[in-house]
C-alpha cells in the first residue's frame, strides 16, 4: 500500500487517466475504514506508545497558572454556546502549542493545509484539510485535528489517522492530537516495518478536582523534546 500526502494541485498524471478524487471525511467516517484501506492495525502494547505516560517533564508554576487561566476562559466562553473549530483553536490549541515550544526553532507551523493522499494501487486521491501541522525539516511531526464542540472529539480520529498515513517520511513516527475543546486525545502512528497506531487515554476539561490541560502540555513537551533531539 503506497499512500503519500502532498499539497493539492492537479489530479492528472501526464499520459495517464485522471485519478478518482474522494473527500477524506466521507471516505473515512470510522477507524475501521482507515484500518481496512491502509492495512493499519492498532498496537495496544504499552511500549509502543510510552511518550504519553513516561518521562514527562514537570511544569513550572507559571505554566500551571497559565493553563488554569486557559481552562477558566474556555469554560466561560463555552458555557451555553457551541464553539467553532476556529474558536477552539484560538482559545486552546494556539496557546498550548506555544507553551510546548512549537512556535520556535526548529519547528514550523502550517494551518488549514489542504492535502491530497494518493493511493497508487487504486488510482485514487483522498482530499482533505489538516487543521494544524507541526513540521521540522519538511517532516511531519505533530498533526492537530479539531472539531466543533457539538461533535464528539473521537470523530476526528479516523481523519487524523488517514492524514498521518500520508506523511511523506515513512521512517519516522508521526504524532497526532484530536480535540473538540472539551476533550483531548493523542495518537502515535508508525509505518515501518508495518503500519501500526495507538491512542492515549482521553483528557477532559470537565475533570473534577484537577486541570487535565497539565497532562496535555506535558505530553506535548515530551513529544517536542524527542523530535527536537531528532530521536524519532
Amino acid at each position: 500500500m503506497i499512500a503519500q500526502a502532498r499539497p493539492t494541485g492537479g489530479t492528472t498524471v501526464p499520459g495517464e487517466q485522471p485519478l478518482e478524487t474522494v473527500a477524506t471525511a466521507e471516505a473515512f467516517a470510522s477507524v475501521a475504514a482507515v484500518e481496512e484501506q491502509f492495512r493499519l492495525r492498532r498496537n495496544v502494547v504499552a511500549d509502543f506508545f510510552p511518550e504519553w505516560t513516561r518521562s514527562l517533564p514537570e511544569l513550572t508554576d507559571g505554566e500551571r497558572r497559565t493553563l488554569d487561566s486557559l481552562k477558566e476562559t474556555y469554560l466561560y466562553q463555552s458555557d451555553g454556546y457551541m464553539l467553532t473549530e476556529s474558536t477552539v483553536n484560538l482559545l486552546l490549541i494556539s496557546p498550548l502549542l506555544q507553551l510546548a515550544g512549537f512556535f520556535y526553532p526548529p519547528f514550523k507551523l502550517r494551518s488549514e493545509l489542504t492535502v491530497a493522499i494518493t493511493v497508487e494501487e487504486e488510482q485514487r486521491i483522498y482530499r482533505g484539510r489538516i487543521d494544524t501541522l507541526v513540521i521540522r525539516n519538511r517532516f511531519w511531526l505533530l498533526l492537530v485535528e479539531s472539531k466543533q464542540t457539538r461533535f464528539n472529539f473521537q470523530a476526528a480520529v479516523p481523519q487524523a489517522l488517514a492524514y498521518m498515513m500520508g506523511a511523506p517520511e515513512s521512517q519516522r513516527a508521526v504524532y497526532g492530537l484530536v480535540t473538540n475543546g472539551d476533550g483531548f486525545r493523542f495518537l502515535k502512528l508508525v509505518r515501518t516495518p508495518e503500519s501500526q497506531y495507538n491512542l492515549s487515554e482521553d483528557f477532559s476539561l470537565f475533570s473534577y478536582g484537577r486541570n487535565e490541560l497539565y497532562d496535555v502540555l506535558r505530553i506535548l513537551k515530551r513529544i517536542g523534546g524527542l523530535i527536537g533531539d531528532d530521536r524519532v
